[in-house]
């Protein structure tokens, strides 16, 4: 009996599209600490301020007030493209007709390969948020954080756009493309927070609940072994220490710096210039990720004011489809329509990159 695919098709996306909205989620770090929205609109719609000039000042009492023409505030309309993402998985077809034509049973025959796709979906997309511009795919934190690119539409090379360059802090030396890496000290991430704070007039100090760090595991032992180790001269003189077998690694659980907690995600990659590591200080309440929820009474409102008037939603919406008869597999994939985004990019975090990694 031929095998009825529309409504096993149908019996998987209701069984399985929760559980797949909460499995991608907590997959892994990053994608389980970015908040979700589901957005209705064609294309991601950010509003950004490119300046701000209102002749702000005290005057005398009793004057006149005139303007010079030039008190306004210049806005942009970027906007970015949804992206689709898949995980293709097959079943052969002699396991599906043992089970009869019974679309239950065949959705629960189905679940292994369908949560083992949706699992190396989360992990794709988890590599592709660190990522620069994805073909067809999303635009990640490397071209979010960046100064010298086109972000949503917005040429970031143009003086009259620095309000919506990202912010960068480049230890590296020699120019592009950059040959000279530089070891990780507490020096740099000071140095790091000084930037961003005249960016921003906050910075880690005023702000460390705000931000989370992201780097490799090769930049989060260098960062660990700098805190951990104690120079002689302390260990000799330390009251608590067993002299006869301290070594001056006293070890730590968790990691951080002045509050911030570090994450270590195997996503990351661990150099994207020569022989360069990365750290990421992000603020997570300014990059996010749009989820495409389809709702016609919202459309409108998220074109007009932008993708921060969408709800938050808990996961990732995903669905199944069923490519058909493929010779003796049955095929499909699992999708997702997402983009990340960030409607201050100036806010979003710093890195720090062309940290010596190994």
């Amino acid at each position: 009996m031929p095998i009825d695919q529309a409504a096993v098709q149908a019996v998987a996306n209701r069984i399985f599209q929760e559980p797949l909205r909460d499995w991608i989620n907590r997959s892994n770090p990053m994608l389980a600490a970015l908040t979700k929205r589901g957005v209705s609109s064609d294309r991601i719609y950010l509003k950004g301020t490119l300046s701000s000039a209102h002749g702000a000042g005290p005057i005398a009492d009793g004057s006149d007030v005139t303007l010079a023409g030039t008190e306004a505030t210049a806005y942009a309309a970027p906007a970015l493209d949804w992206s689709t993402y898949i995980a293709k998985f097959a079943v052969n077809k002699r396991a599906l007709e043992a089970m009869g034509n019974q679309p239950g049973a065949l959705g629960n025959l189905l679940q292994s390969e369908i949560m083992n796709a949706a699992k190396d979906l989360a992990d794709k997309i988890a590599a592709d948020v660190f990522a620069g511009n994805v073909s067809n795919g999303l635009v990640g934190i490397q071209s979010i954080l960046a100064d010298d690119n086109t972000y949503a539409g917005v040429d970031r090379t143009i003086a009259g756009n620095a309000n919506w360059r990202g912010n960068i802090y480049d230890v590296g030396t020699g120019g592009p493309p950059v040959t000279t890496t530089t070891e990780l000290s507490t020096g740099i991430i000071y140095e790091a927070d000084s930037r961003f704070f005249l960016a921003n007039g906050y910075g880690f100090t005023e702000r460390p609940g705000m931000f989370t760090g992201f780097t490799t595991r090769q930049i989060m032992n260098k960062y660990k072994s700098m805190m951990e180790t104690i120079d002689l001269a302390s260990l000799s003189t330390a009251h608590f220490v067993n002299r006869a077998n301290a070594t001056g690694q006293l070890g730590l659980g968790s990691v951080g710096f002045a509050g911030i907690p570090f994450i270590r995600d195997r996503n990351l990659p661990a150099s994207d210039l020569s022989n360069s590591g990365r750290l990421y200080f992000l603020d997570m309440n300014q990059i996010e990720l749009a989820v495409l929820e389809p709702d016609p009474g919202k459309s409108l409102i998220h074109q007009v004011q932008g993708y921060t008037s969408a709800d938050t939603v808990d996961g990732i919406r995903t669905s199944i489809e069923f490519l058909g008869n493929k010779g003796e597999q049955l095929q499909g994939y699992v999708k997702c329509y997402i983009q990340l985004v960030s409607a201050n990019p100036k806010a979003a975090g710093i890195v720090i990159r062309n940290l010596k990694a190994n």
